[in-house]
């Protein structure tokens, strides 16, 4: 969409009723300032060895003690000025200051000579404990001077500053609201009496004019810089109202807003008002300050300042209630004039009318809710990303207007390169990558998978195809392998095809165990088929059936998951333009798994879908893949928790993948389809010394064909005992003896407290698959999972010379240096595996480097570390974990030359700093180093930063200097 010119609003409008208002309103710049933290610097210079910074620091009163933490700390490092703080590292230098109860600090941040690039200006940045330092959440920053001369004595001193830089002290523009600070000239980081702000900052002061609107008082200083753009008779700044710590992205040219006048000293005084109904009275705000004549972005933001708002005064009567709109789309992405529909669903159930809104543009005409649910099919969005809301009317009064999330939308022009878009099975990802196979799904070879588990894309090959408009085969590129148990569970897809035989039919190839087989048959006749440029076709949403060689696909020790006949995920294809991948020779697959596996399950761990026709009836609900991976840690990456609750979850009469037979005692209508089924079974989820969340012998009662509440029978303290159920989107099929299942059935609502505590953390719920039948005769014990330990000793000697790959150039592979390694193919998320050195020698044995490197979500092991100082020769370095991987080296002499050295990180207490995961800082003092973990993808990234703080050696103690 080409957005209309910024902020086209009744700004006119507005702006004349704040002038008309503002002498009245118009309050002390104090009367609703926060106190927000700051701090001072001091730096002492250690000749060629270090400098140490003292830092004093006030305003922190607002920060709170983390689990674990007795005190609430703060994070400080130092990096270069105005760097991309994405760059910030788990290795650079950092600590972690204790905030005493008054919300002052001190501390001293000690930076190795070595670390600093003479000339180069630095600032130290504050921001909060287990987390990156973002734009968004920094508490402070300030520049610092450095000595170069007394540092390195005896050397130029090329790091004067230029003249126009800032002096130390200096806010950096948009970073932090400087508007919330006190201005108490005992405050470190305010600016002295007299002085005029250099960046801009401002204070609000809010009046509440009951029922109707609130007046927000601006008072700027610091936009002296601010030049007046083509048109404009002087400079002008934006300032609008925003939900705090909202997307930026989303602030739209239609909300009311200002374009407040700078006077000639820098200075603004202007009024916002904002009108009572786009206010919520459970959600916090704050103002932001931005160029005009453009959309707020964390790059271009002036300043921003959080408002304290009186609900009473603004709603004497009581704040209205606000109904809950979500919106969802059937697809996030589509060709040109291909329907995309959206679905707004209402709760409560009050009735009323939606419009749906592609950005400031109505699309269609209002629908009036049926049963808390309203729909929109288009086809009409251009070529482009878009941004989807939904607006909902209530019928009844005492309620307000409501605004959905946001829903991103791109529409692409359709393509003429080949393709095919297929998921093979959705329960069957679930299955693999769930807690019972503990599994993970890899791509290679040109294959990609849509995030979230999603589908697979095959790319056209280079060769391989031949077809005639009508029939013919189309040779597809790309692996996908689905590993789980360990291993038992090895099966990879490799260079699918698709023979069309005719125009109603075609078969799905796949070269599996060395031959090619049919895997599944094709129904052209219910696909949609579409002509694309350079005459190729696309087939759309074509019916996918499993045959007997491709069950086999799917078996375990000699079980088959799936049956003949079965339905698959239906496919997509793109017959056009080859790409530039080429097929590439697939593993073997194993064909006997024997004893690999040792602890292989009870039962045949099959998929709900192999159930769906029994005659006797049950449950299979999965409860929560992430509270699952939040109670045991295993996996927890996925789901971006940087902790978890340690615990394990056991089960009482519940069979694999949490499956719940049918009890007696239901009180069922077949006639009319519904009435309360009753299941038996539990499974309890322990952490924290307790019980967490407990399903104990649950029961659904389905009230009409659209909707019915789950009973969890639960009492813990994260969950509820009941929970709405959407039958709207399930898929309802009869089996044998008239036994009636619904599949894919949503569960609404969520397990609150989760990771961290408090009721902001929300986690949802997986779907649902219920069958009513007779009650069921199947028997299950009792499991536990979860809490468990792995430990690996190295080998003796070298177990392999393969597999892994050394991405150290071989001329940098010296003694004393550091050497980075990756490997893949472990389990997901294995913990504790060895990185281990051995030479050629007799009399050589095993040197462990590392006992803890880790491997990823997708069983990928990153290291990067420091050779011992006295080894040189050739070498095998290898890693050791669920799998063995190795590469042979050749350690060079140390360089005579080599530039000082860096240290990584660690805790003040000892121990090592992290070889894998994602970079962040680890603060030298503080907590224990679990609780810096976090998403284990940014490794790739980091591996590219270009700034200029040096990656430190991972293994070497950072001390901290008390001032002298």
């Amino acid at each position: 969409m080409v957005r209309s010119t910024p902020l086209r609003r009744a700004v006119s409008l507005l702006t004349a009723t704040a002038l008309a208002l503002g002498g009245a309103l118009l309050v002390p710049a104090a009367a609703n300032a926060v106190t927000q933290p700051t701090f001072t610097v001091d730096v002492t210079e250690v000749a060629n060895e270090r400098i140490d910074i003292a830092i004093e620091g006030e305003g922190y009163d607002d920060v709170q003690a983390l689990p674990g933490q007795t005190e609430p700390h703060a994070y400080f490092t130092l990096i270069e000025k105005d760097s991309d703080l994405s760059e910030v590292g788990q290795a650079d230098t950092a600590i972690s200051a204790e905030v005493e109860a008054d919300g002052t600090l001190s501390d001293v941040l000690s930076v190795p000579a070595g670390e600093l690039v003479e000339g180069t200006s630095y600032e130290v940045i504050s921001w909060p404990s287990r987390s990156f330092p973002t734009a968004e959440n920094l508490y402070a920053r300030t520049d610092i001077t450095i000595d170069w001369a007394a540092l390195f004595p005896g050397e130029e001193e090329p790091g004067e500053e230029e003249p126009g830089e800032e002096e130390p002290g200096e806010e950096d523009p948009g970073e932090e609201g400087p508007g919330e600070e006190d201005s108490d000239e005992n405050d470190p980081g305010a600016d002295q009496p007299g002085e005029e702000p250099t960046s801009p900052e401002f204070t609000t002061a809010v009046t509440e004019v009951p029922g109707e609107r609130i007046d927000i008082a601006i008072e700027g200083a610091g936009y002296g810089d601010v030049q007046p753009l083509p048109g404009q008779a002087g400079p002008h700044a934006y300032f609008t109202v925003i939900e705090k710590d909202s997307d930026l992205a989303a602030v739209e040219d239609t909300q009311a807003a200002i374009s407040a006048s700078i006077d000639d000293d820098g200075r603004i005084s202007d009024v916002l008002p904002i009108p009572a109904e786009n206010l919520d009275a459970s959600k916090d705000y704050e103002v932001i300050s931005w160029p005009t004549r453009s959309f707020p972005a964390e790059a271009n933001l002036y300043a921003r300042a959080d408002i304290a708002v009186n609900w009473n005064a603004l709603f004497p009567g009581g704040a209205p209630e606000r109904a809950t709109v979500t919106l969802t789309a059937s697809s996030s992405s589509a060709y040109v004039d291909q329907e995309i529909e959206l679905t707004a669903r209402i709760a409560p159930d009050v009735g009323g009318t939606v419009t749906f809104w592609n950005g400031t543009e109505r699309l269609g005409s209002a629908v009036q809710t049926t049963n808390g649910t309203a729909g929109l099919t288009t086809k009409n969005l251009p070529v482009g990303d878009h941004s989807i809301t939904a607006r909902f009317v209530p019928d009844p009064d005492g309620y307000a207007e409501s605004v959905s999330n946001r829903v991103s939308v791109t529409i692409s022009e359709r393509s003429a390169e080949g393709s095919l878009q297929w998921g093979v099975k959705s329960n069957f990802r679930s299955y693999v990558t769930g807690d019972i196979a503990g599994g993970r799904i890899t791509v290679a070879e040109g294959a990609k998978q849509a995030t979230g588990n999603g589908v697979f894309t095959f790319p056209q090959a280079t060769s391989g195809s031949t077809w005639n408009g009508q029939t013919g085969t189309v040779q597809y590129a790309g692996q996908v392998t689905f590993y789980g148990h360990s291993g038992a569970l090895n099966h990879t897809i490799a260079n699918p095809s698709i023979q069309v035989t005719s125009t109603t039919s075609a078969d799905l190839r796949i070269n599996y165990n060395g031959t090619t087989i049919v895997f599944a048959t094709i129904d052209l006749s219910q696909a949609t088929r579409q002509g694309l440029t350079g005459d190729a076709v696309r087939f759309s949403g074509a019916p996918a059936t499993l045959t007997r060689a491709g069950a086999q696909f799917f078996s375990y020790q000699g079980h088959e998951f799936y049956s003949p006949g079965e339905e698959l995920d239906r496919v997509t294809f793109t017959i056009g333009q080859a790409s530039d991948v080429g097929v590439t020779e697939p593993p073997t697959t194993p064909e006997d798994h024997g004893n690999e596996n040792p602890n292989p399950p009870d039962n045949t761990p099959a998929p709900a879908a192999a159930q769906d026709s029994a005659g006797a009836g049950s449950l299979r609900w999965g409860v929560s893949s992430a509270f699952v991976a939040y109670t045991t840690c295993e996996g927890m990456e996925r789901f971006g928790y940087s902790h978890c609750a340690k615990g394990s979850i056991s089960t009482s009469g519940v069979g694999n993948g949490y499956l719940f037979p049918q009890a007696t005692g239901s009180d069922w209508d077949a006639e009319s389809q519904t009435g309360t089924v009753r299941y038996s079974g539990v499974v309890s989820f322990q952490g924290y010394g307790m019980t967490m969340f407990a399903v104990s012998n649950p029961s659904i009662t389905v009230h009409d064909p659209t909707s019915a509440t789950l009973h969890t029978g639960n009492t813990a303290n994260f969950g509820a005992s009941s929970y709405p159920l959407d039958l709207s989107s399930a898929t309802k099929t009869e089996g044998e003896n008239g036994a009636m299942t619904w599949s894919g059935v949503g569960v609404e609502g969520s397990l609150t407290g989760g990771p961290g505590g408090g009721s902001s953390n929300s986690v949802g719920f997986d779907d649902l698959t219920f069958t009513v039948g007779t009650a069921s005769s199947d028997s299950f014990g009792s499991t536990s999972a979860g809490d468990e330990d792995t430990t690996y000793t190295a080998a003796e000697s070298v177990p392999t010379t393969a597999g892994l790959e050394v991405l150290t150039p071989a001329d940098q592979i010296r003694a004393g240096g550091r050497i980075q390694l990756q490997a893949s193919g472990f389990d997901a998320d294995d913990p504790g595996v060895l990185v281990v050195l051995y030479g050629t020698g007799d009399d050589t044995g095993p040197i462990v480097l590392d006992e803890d490197a880790a491997a990823d979500a997708d069983g990928l092991v990153t290291w990067s570390g420091t050779l011992p100082d006295d080894v040189t020769g050739d070498h095998v370095i290898t890693l050791q974990g669920s799998i063995d991987a190795g590469a042979e080296i050749e350690i060079l002499e140390r360089e005579t030359s080599a530039s000082a050295g860096t240290a990584a990180v660690v805790p003040s207490g000892g121990g090592e700093a992290a070889a894998t995961g994602p970079a962040q800082p680890v603060p030298t003092g503080g907590m224990a180093l679990w609780e810096w973990w976090t998403i284990a993808a940014s490794l790739v990234a980091i591996a590219g930063c270009t700034s200029l703080l040096a990656i430190r050696q991972r293994r070497a103690l950072t001390a901290v200097v008390a001032p002298a």
